[in-house]
């Protein structure tokens, strides 16, 4: 009977715990959908026209950012070590050509490594970069191709200490813009290594075992390429349609406002989707909710000089108005969009890219 009882209480904790852990799983499994720091900065430069970026990276009008492939947990990275990390890029679409690339470093507290003085040397810490592209043929996994070897060194300063890193790789462009017409054959991978050294005389006190790069999900290496396609506009226009005067933004919201129900003349009224509610947070990383209006209202004939209308509305008005219900009457309909950047996740990618026609500017009768 005791071994009965015992069994029964060994299931039944077995049980409770697989309950803890997949109720666990789940709950952590919506946290990972977050944004390093790094690429909600770039959201925000592009998006509202924040700050500035360089000639290439505002050309393009989608961004990538990859993590490690291969590896489901970031290890310690302690100093001095050298350390290989694999990013599969072949997410792209034919017609993305890429114009610029940058792996992200996130430097971790350096400040045990001794001495520390108050003017920190930059010859004390380096950190060394050596990238290369690979092709590899999908079905078999056999490596075809290698890109030029690109090499990078970095001094660290202690203001870099808490900060990402950007590091350019120059080389990836020449491989994958050559052959990315193969990518349904090919798999791209780009393979960097990382290693620092202290300068003769600096050691750090835990003798050699300093992490000096992070370890979270948010914050492990990752690498950023910048692509153009001809089927949108450049970050570059984006940034300037959003760089409207607060007082212009002020009087359209409050006419929008005023505006209540449908039963009033063909006008531009506030909208915002929440992607949450829709059930796309998990693909929508940022934003959440978004504000991209709405036309609604009638388009009365005669039509007034304030509603913007075209030719053909204005006469389909007058025969609806003498002949009702023998054709459609004019529709209050968008006239003009405002492109917006929206951070997406596909698959293991996170994707800024711009959408054309997400906001509404302007409605008429149409």
């Amino acid at each position: 009977m005791s071994n009965l009882l015992r069994s029964c209480r060994t299931m039944l904790c077995s049980f409770i715990f697989f309950i803890y852990n997949l109720s666990h799983h789940s709950c952590s499994s919506d946290n990972e959908v977050s944004a390093p720091d790094y690429l909600m900065e770039l959201y925000h430069k592009f998006n509202q026209g924040i700050g500035q970026v360089e000639e290439e990276e505002e050309n393009a009008n989608k961004i990538f950012t990859f993590y490690r492939s291969g590896v489901t947990e970031w290890e310690d990275f302690y100093l001095p070590q050298r350390s290989r990390l694999d990013f599969n890029i072949s997410a792209f679409n034919k017609e993305d050509k890429i114009l610029a690339s940058n792996l992200r470093v996130f430097v971790d507290d350096i400040s045990e490594i001794r001495p520390l003085p108050k003017d920190w040397p930059v010859t004390a810490l380096t950190l060394k970069t050596t990238c290369k592209t690979r092709v590899y043929q999908r079905e078999t996994n056999q490596l075809l191709v290698q890109g030029r070897i690109w090499r990078h060194t970095k001094q660290l300063k202690q203001s870099d200490t808490g900060q990402w890193i950007k590091i350019k790789v120059s080389s990836i462009g020449r491989t994958l813009n050559n052959l990315s017409q193969y990518r349904h054959f090919y798999n791209f991978v780009v393979r960097c290594s990382i290693s620092t050294t202290l300068s003769p005389g600096y050691h750090d006190k835990y003798g050699g075992r300093t992490p000096i790069l992070s370890i979270s999900r948010s914050r492990e290496p990752t690498l950023v390429v910048y692509t153009v396609n001809n089927s949108t506009q450049p970050f570059k226009e984006v940034m300037r349609s959003n760089q409207v005067s607060r007082a212009a933004v002020r009087d359209e919201d409050e006419g929008v406002s005023a505006s209540r129900g449908f039963q009033h003349r063909c006008t531009m009224m506030e909208f915002y989707v929440n992607f949450t509610k829709l059930g796309w947070g998990s693909k929508i990383i940022h934003p959440q909710i978004e504000k991209i209006n709405q036309c609604a209202g009638q388009c009365p004939y005669p039509m007034s000089h304030a509603i913007d209308h075209t030719t053909n509305a204005l006469f389909r008005g007058a025969w609806s108005k003498q002949f009702p219900g023998s054709v459609a009457r004019p529709c209050c309909v968008p006239a003009e969009y405002k492109p917006a950047t929206l951070m997406l996740m596909q698959g293991p990618v996170t994707i800024l890219k711009i959408f054309d026609d997400l906001i509404i500017t302007k409605c008429k009768c149409l």
